[in-house]
């Protein structure tokens, strides 16, 4: 999976079913995306857009709709910054998935990361390299 379809999973989900957004999930991975969103900007040294920013949305529809332009043009990070949408239209508390994500690598990595770390595949090493 992609980060893109876990962090839209929990609405897809809600939205085929019938069933309410599971906002734990969602605010997970939305988190998630907000530590890419970051690195990749710090890496970059790139500030982002105001018009990336704010979007006007009062539902559901209208965030997937945002995110369909960007993603009709390939623009990553309009992407990501479209699902920051979620976070206020779900009313996420982003700190704290922010926290979550740093207390669940606290774990995986209690000295700190290492790339030799035998918890990650070849491929994972290869990738972080």
């Amino acid at each position: 999976k992609n980060e893109f379809g876990e962090a839209l999973g929990p609405i897809k989900k809600a939205l085929v079913k019938g069933v309410d957004v599971d906002k734990a999930k969602l605010q997970d991975e939305v988190a998630d995306g907000c530590w890419y969103l970051a690195k990749g900007c710090r890496v970059n040294n790139f500030n982002i857009p105001e018009e990336y920013v704010y979007h006007e949305v009062t539902n559901v529809l209208d965030c997937i709709a945002v995110f369909d332009e960007y993603w009709r043009k390939e623009d990553i990070m309009g992407m990501w910054c479209a699902l920051l949408n979620f976070v206020t239209l779900y009313d996420l508390d982003i700190e704290a998935g922010l926290q979550n994500n740093i207390n669940k690598l606290n774990i995986r990595h209690p000295n700190g990361f290492n790339i030799n770390n035998k918890k990650h595949t070849k491929e994972e090493q290869d990738a972080i390299k």
